[in-house]
């Protein structure tokens, strides 16, 4: 419940009485507690999906989510809150930076088959190419738009 109290004024200037306006929230709270465990079971699978997912945010494509799969394909690097760029330098000249640029910028989505992307697996080691499957695509929220990029 949502409680306000406010003085009442006698004649005299004095305060005589209060007045309590109460509102009810039952139905309110419900609800955001649905919400939050809907938004903790979509986190949830994301997380434990078999195949490599990230969002990504804005146009420098800022790592805001990553699942185990995406950290075991790039040697566990730590990757949120870092752009795609300095987060993965290897994929510089790959033309896959500039197809997430096309995303970002035409919200049209990108389907990518058998992909060949060099990607260094662990630290100080050479690049190895890997063949994905992937899509890019955009998706727009309250804060900003967002990409969903599974095989960056």
């Amino acid at each position: 419940m949502n409680l306000d109290y406010s003085p009442v004024l006698g004649e005299s200037g004095q305060p005589a009485g209060v007045l309590a306006i109460v509102v009810e929230t039952s139905e309110r709270v419900l609800a955001e507690r649905r919400i939050a465990q809907e938004g903790e079971r979509l986190r949830e699978m994301f997380e434990q999906a078999p195949g490599i997912m990230a969002m990504l945010r804005g146009p420098d494509h800022v790592y805001e989510l990553v699942n185990a799969a995406q950290l075991e394909h790039v040697g566990g690097r730590d990757l949120i809150g870092k752009p795609v760029r300095k987060a993965l330098p290897e994929l510089e000249g790959q033309g896959i930076i500039e197809l997430l640029d096309e995303v970002y910028a035409t919200g049209k989505p990108y389907v990518g088959h058998h992909r060949p992307v060099k990607v260094q697996q662990q630290a100080g080691a050479a690049p190895e190419t890997r063949y994905v499957d992937f899509v890019y695509q955009q998706g727009c929220t309250g804060q900003g738009h967002r990409h969903l990029c599974p095989g960056a």
